[in-house]
Parts: structure tokens; C-alpha cells; sequence
């Protein structure tokens, strides 16, 4: 699979943190305090006594009210990782984004609910795999991204690590990413933060493997990416990710 030669293996994966450029390429640093909740769980931790209630408690009635309601279901998803829940916690991360970005559209929210979905994509397979079962769970990100493309290029950052995470799973991963949007969606976010490194870096690694796949291409094509991108490297001179990841771009583009 070429998508993959372009994937987590490339660099040490980006947490799912707030991110800074550094010599070697995108570094993690320190979470921000709206993803704080995900620093404290064991992933060891895994018990069955509980997990009906906690099933229960995790459906869309648990992140129906406002700021109260929000500090609860960040308590579910914690509580579900630190039993090894893993399907509940997605599920409350996954439809509590979806109620906020319908109704207080809270940055705070969003970029809790995307480092939870980004640490849970990066840890196995299997997480993975339910995100891409689940047609939600592409949607939301894109339409997280939309909402927050000129207020936050932290949410984007995430969003777009998310999607790289997702996409280099297989030649299908790639395929959905691309034909639900996400060329579309990335695009949107690098040209509207042409500043930030750390995003133009994580969103070129996912264009790098999106042009990997003959309708990203096209799309990408379509949207004059190679034009984008020579812009973001003309910037960005002096970042080798960035760089690195450009070149990969527009060679795939032009092969």
C-alpha cells in the first residue's frame, strides 16, 4: 500500500496535544487543559462490572444540557478508557461532538472530543476500525473543521492528525477519507492558517497519502493543490517537514 509508506510510520506519531515544530519534525508538548482528562487513564485497566450502566449512561442524553453536561461526559469518557471501554468511549466522544457542533459549537469541547478520538485511533486496530465502520465519525470531523477553520488551528491541527490516522489504515481507509471530503476539508484548513507550522505539517503528511489514491488525486487536482502547497513551502523554507512532506505531495500529484 503506497498510502502507507507515507503514514505513522513516517515520523513519531503527533499526539493528540498541542503540537510545535522542532528540529526532527511535529514534537508533541504538553495537552491543553481541555484535553487534560485523557493524560490520566490506564490503558491497563479493564473491567467488566459496570459497563452496562456505563453504556447506558454514554448515549446522547449524556451531553443534551450545556457546560454541566460537558464536564460529564468528559467524565464518562475517562472513566470508559480507564476500564479499557474503548467502543463507549468513542461512542460518547463521537456523539457529544455531534451535539455541540449543532448547538454551542464550544472550542473547548471540540478539541476534547477530537484528542480523545485521536488517542483512541492511534492505539490499535480495532479502534481504528470502528471509527471507519461508523459513516458518523468521518462526517463530524469534516464538519468539525468547517466550523472551526478560521477560529482554530488547534481543533484543525487535531482534526487533520485524526484524518491522517484514519487514512493510512489501507488503500479503503484512504479511498473513504478522500471521498467524504477530507482533500476538500484539509485544503481549506492549510489555507486558512498558512502561518501555523505545526498544522501545515500534520496536514501535508495527510495529503501526502490521500494524493496516494486515484480520486484523492483527482480532487486534489481539482482544487490546484500543487499550487498550495509550493506556497506553503515557499514559507516555510527552513521546515524539513514540511518540505519533506510538500515534495511528496506534488510528486504524487504529478505522477
Amino acid at each position: 500500500n503506497t498510502a502507507q509508506n507515507g503514514g505513522e510510520d513516517l515520523v513519531e506519531p503527533v499526539g493528540p496535544c498541542t503540537v510545535q515544530e522542532s528540529s526532527c519534525g511535529i514534537a508533541p508538548t504538553s495537552l491543553e487543559p481541555a484535553a487534560a482528562a485523557a493524560t490520566s487513564v490506564d490503558y491497563t485497566t479493564s473491567t467488566a462490572s459496570g459497563r452496562e450502566d456505563m453504556v447506558d449512561s454514554a448515549r446522547p442524553s449524556a451531553v443534551q444540557e450545556s457546560s454541566s453536561d460537558h464536564l460529564h461526559f468528559r467524565e464518562i469518557v475517562d472513566e470508559c478508557m480507564q476500564r479499557g471501554a474503548d467502543p463507549e468511549a468513542i461512542d460518547v466522544a463521537v456523539t457529544a461532538l455531534i451535539h455541540d457542533n449543532a448547538t454551542s459549537m464550544s472550542l473547548d469541547v471540540a478539541s476534547f472530543c477530537l484528542t480523545t478520538l485521536w488517542l483512541l485511533a492511534r492505539k490499535n486496530d480495532e479502534n481504528k476500525q470502528q471509527m471507519l465502520c461508523d459513516p458518523k465519525v468521518i462526517t463530524v470531523i469534516i464538519e468539525t473543521m468547517q466550523i472551526y477553520r478560521e477560529r482554530s488551528a488547534g481543533v484543525l491541527t487535531r482534526a487533520c492528525g485524526l484524518l491522517w490516522t484514519l487514512s493510512v489504515v489501507d488503500d479503503n481507509s484512504t479511498r473513504q477519507v478522500s471521498q467524504c471530503g477530507g482533500c476538500e476539508a484539509v485544503l481549506n484548513s492549510i489555507m486558512s492558517h498558512m502561518e501555523d507550522e505545526a498544522l501545515q505539517g500534520i496536514a501535508l503528511m495527510t495529503l501526502k497519502v490521500l494524493s496516494c489514491d486515484t480520486i484523492g488525486a483527482s480532487t486534489l487536482c481539482t482544487w490546484g493543490a500543487s499550487s498550495i502547497v509550493a506556497e506553503i513551502m515557499q514559507k516555510h523554507k527552513s521546515n524539513k517537514t514540511i518540505q519533506s512532506q510538500g515534495c511528496a505531495v506534488v510528486r504524487n500529484l504529478a505522477a
